[in-house]
C-alpha cells in the first residue's frame, strides 16, 4: 500500500520554531534595553604612579579593559592639592580600547608620600570612580631617549634619589633595558629595569656620585650630595 503524506505536517514545526524565535529575540531585546550597561574600566600600569615635587611627567599608563562594554564614558579627573592630573582624552569607550596618555604635576611644595587622585567615568547608564596610586618621592631621575633626565642632580645628604625607566623599544634589538650601576662614591647598582620599572638609592654621605648604564655605556649621569 502507498502512503501519502503531505507536506503539511513538515511545516508546522517549522512555524513554531520561528515563532519561538521570534519572542526569544523580543524577550532578549526588551532585557537588554531595560539592562544596566558596564561602564569602561579603565587599567593602571605601573601599579604605582611615581613623581617628584615641581616634576611634571607624562605616562601613557591607563587603558581601557577590553571585555567592557557600553557607548562612551565622559571622564572626571579629581585630585588632592598638590597634584595636578591632565588626560589626553575626556571620553572613553570600550568599542575603541587603546591607552590613555596622563600628565602628572606635583607642586613644589608637597610633601613625599603616598597619594591617590580619582577618576569618575560617567554613561548614560551608569557610573564609577576609580582610584590611582601616586608614589611621590623626594627627587626623580627619568630615563628617556636613552638619557638620564636630569643626568647631573643636586640634592641633601640623606634624601633618597628614584630612577624610572620609561624607555620603551629602541630599535629592532634592543627592548630599552637600562641600569643604575655606581662608578664612584658608592659601591651600588640596580637591576635591570625594564620599562616603567623603577629603583631607590638613599645617599648618607657627601660627595659626588658617578654612574653609567651597563647595557648602553654611553648613558652618564651624576649624583652631588652636600649637608
Amino acid at each position: 500500500m502507498m502512503k501519502f503524506r503531505s507536506g503539511a505536517s513538515k511545516i508546522r514545526p517549522i512555524a513554531v520554531l520561528i515563532v519561538a524565535a521570534v519572542v526569544a529575540l523580543g524577550a532578549l531585546y526588551a532585557y537588554d534595553s531595560l539592562a544596566p550597561k558596564t561602564v569602561p574600566v579603565l587599567l593602571q600600569s605601573p601599579d604605582v604612579i611615581v613623581v617628584s615635587p615641581g616634576l611634571s611627567v607624562n605616562y601613557s599608563t591607563l587603558e581601557l579593559n577590553p571585555a567592557s562594554t557600553g557607548g562612551p564614558a565622559t571622564l572626571v579627573v579629581s585630585a588632592p592639592p598638590g597634584l595636578t592630573v591632565g588626560l589626553s582624552t575626556s571620553t572613553v569607550s570600550a568599542s575603541q580600547p587603546g591607552p590613555i596618555s596622563v600628565t602628572l604635576n606635583a607642586s613644589a611644595g608637597i610633601s613625599p608620600g603616598n597619594y591617590t587622585f580619582s577618576v569618575q567615568e560617567q554613561q548614560s547608564g551608569g557610573k564609577q570612580i576609580q582610584r590611582f596610586g601616586v608614589d611621590v618621592v623626594p627627587a626623580l631621575v627619568i630615563i628617556l631617549h636613552e638619557r638620564y633626565n636630569p643626568n647631573d642632580l643636586n640634592v641633601t645628604k640623606g634624601t633618597e634619589v628614584t630612577w624610572i625607566n620609561l624607555d620603551s623599544q629602541i630599535g629592532c634589538c634592543d627592548p630599552g633595558y637600562h641600569t643604575v650601576t655606581f662608578t664612584s662614591g658608592a659601591n651600588a647598582s640596580s637591576p635591570i629595569l625594564k620599562r616603567l620599572d623603577y629603583w631607590s638609592y638613599t645617599f648618607d654621605d657627601d660627595g659626588s656620585y658617578d654612574y653609567h648604564c651597563t647595557i648602553h655605556l654611553f648613558m652618564l649621569g651624576r649624583v652631588n650630595v652636600s649637608s
